[in-house]
């Protein structure tokens, strides 16, 4: 991609006054993003309803999931250079008008089938919204409101991950499991006429028109198949044929999309993914922190939805409210964060928070068979002020680690990362809970002293789902119903915990890269670094970023 000079090209745009719109941007872009990111979690309460209508098989509840997430990782960075060529408001209105129809889709869909292929579609809204939610954050903000308006949007994420399975829990317990999708059809017409009435057009008039179809169509096949190998590899077996040959081609598809990536910057294309952003450090480490920091909070929140339903007996919406010291965290910790990102640097907010997210992880496998919701709360509480630390500080510091005329793609794979992380979380801890139920269960059922032909038979059957763990099939005789119920009570309660422990192994990684990679000197957006600079050279060189 090439620029003209700063001067020339930008030198207008920095020198004209701030929108007096901004912060009603701000929250006509943040309310119609809060929808996008809501569906990511607020599905998740109403999982075991799902499975009950459609007699759903635990992989298939992470295909319901995962779908949304996948589709959103392979479109998104098009999406975002979709909306630099066509204009970043029309392409951010069009994404709310099809995300709000396919969330009718789900809504009405007839089987587990029909709710997949909606969710895909409701996934390519989502793929529109979250980048360019971003880019017009971007385009709108400078100096320092900048950072507070992007801590602001990482609030907001947090928030919208985490109050999703309270609104579900309202939704699924007073209307049913269909509403939590309905709801999205008068919350898109409100961001519809908000975001028309207040967003101003921007658009990049120095971007190449050429788009990278074939680094969308690798991109998708690659995430398809690493998908579908880890959510069948339970099921398969993890040295099966078939597991291995789809990790196989996934990694050939990685690597054919890594060389087309390559070949078309060489020749002067713009690539779906800009990979010479990959060579700053703190970039580098940022991608893989998101990444590692979006697949645990998803993979907890996926099975955690089935422990406090299905194990602990709440109903959707007692499932819900106990999410609420996830929000706590995020409400308080992100915009003080946000706020304060520049002279906190990234390596110490990811450092710290990185580590609370930890901790708190590690406390949540305190809790037992015989314990309530409450053996969960203090490992709640310290992971959700952990994790909405470092949400609030992701994308501002992919953003301003990256040059500023390429702050827009920056946003776009951050974003990209973050869905990335959700779909593999779901993914990947969701078969290693799958695979530890199943280990756990047949001893679990022998302490029960339930007959071994008996015990056979159920394990093949529905008893053997982890999505039916705690309730009891209706085929099971009375007296032995007490002893089944405790043994998958035993084992879910188990495999949780097995599952949690790899995820805290991930987040100690994440925070090593936190130490070793993110650095200040790489941020090109910190004010600090241009403090003495003139300030008309500090405003056009801002420019850049918003104009991109």
């Amino acid at each position: 991609m090439t620029h003209a000079p700063a001067a020339s090209a930008w030198g207008a745009t920095a020198n004209a006054p701030k929108d007096p719109r901004r912060w009603l941007t701000l929250a006509a872009v943040n309310f119609a993003l809060f929808m996008a990111l809501l569906d990511i979690t607020v599905v998740n309460v109403a999982l075991p309803s799902i499975a009950q209508d459609f007699k759903s098989s635990f992989s298939e509840l992470q295909w319901v999931i995962d779908t949304y997430a996948l589709v959103i990782a392979a479109l998104i960075l098009t999406m975002a250079k979709l909306g630099d060529l066509f204009g970043r408001k029309r392409l951010f209105l069009a994404g709310l008008v099809i995300f709000s129809g396919a969330s009718l889709g789900c809504a009405l869909s007839q089987n587990v089938t029909q709710l997949q292929i909606a969710r895909g579609v409701q996934g390519i809204g989502g793929a529109i919204l979250s980048p360019i939610a971003a880019a017009i954050i971007s385009a709108t903000f400078w100096g320092p409101e900048l950072g507070t308006a992007f801590g602001i949007y990482g609030g907001v994420s947090g928030i919208a991950l985490i109050a999703g399975p309270i609104v579900g829990g309202l939704l699924v317990k007073y209307v049913s499991w269909q509403s939590v999708f309905l709801i999205n059809v008068p919350i898109g017409l409100i961001g519809l006429v908000a975001g028309a009435l207040v967003i101003k057009e921007s658009r990049n008039t120095q971007a190449n028109r050429y788009v990278d179809i074939v680094g969308v169509a690798l991109s998708i096949a690659t995430l398809f198949s690493l998908t579908l190998a880890l959510i069948k590899g339970a099921e398969w077996g993890w040295t099966s044929g078939r597991t291995l040959g789809w990790l196989a081609a996934a990694v050939v598809l990685f690597v054919l999309f890594i060389v087309a990536e390559i070949v078309q910057a060489r020749r002067g294309l713009d690539a779906m993914m800009d990979l010479s952003l990959f060579r700053v450090p703190t970039f580098s480490g940022t991608a893989v922190i998101t990444v590692i920091v979006s697949f645990s909070y998803a993979g907890l929140l996926f099975i955690m939805a089935l422990l406090f339903q299905n194990v602990l007996g709440y109903d959707a919406l007692g499932t819900g409210l106990r999410y609420i010291p996830f929000v706590i965290g995020s409400i308080i910790i992100a915009p003080l964060v946000g706020a304060n990102a520049n002279r906190l640097g990234a390596r110490l907010i990811f450092g710290v928070g990185l580590a609370l997210l930890g901790l708190g992880f590690l406390l949540l496998t305190r809790i037992t068979p015989s314990s309530d919701w409450d053996a969960l709360l203090l490992g709640l509480i310290i992971a959700g002020i952990g994790g909405a630390a470092v949400q609030a500080q992701l994308t501002n510091a992919a953003v301003s680690s990256a040059p500023r005329e390429r702050a827009g793609i920056a946003t776009g794979i951050s974003a990209t990362m973050r869905q990335v992380g959700s779909s593999m979380g779901i993914a990947l801890l969701g078969s290693i809970f799958t695979s530890r139920y199943s280990h756990y269960l047949p001893g679990a059922l022998a302490a029960g002293q339930v007959p071994k032909e008996f015990a056979d038979r159920l394990i093949q059957g529905t008893g053997g789902n982890a999505a039916f763990a705690g309730r009891v099939p209706p085929q099971v005789p009375p007296q032995f119903a007490p002893p089944v119920q405790q043994a998958t009570h035993v084992a879910f309660i188990s495999g949780f915990n097995d599952t949690i422990r790899v995820a805290v192994l991930f987040i100690a990684v994440a925070v090593l890269i936190a130490l070793v990679f993110v650095r200040r000197t790489d941020s090109a957006h910190d004010m600090s670094a241009t403090a003495n600079q003139p300030r008309e050279e500090v405003r056009t060189s801002e420019a850049v970023a918003r104009a991109d």
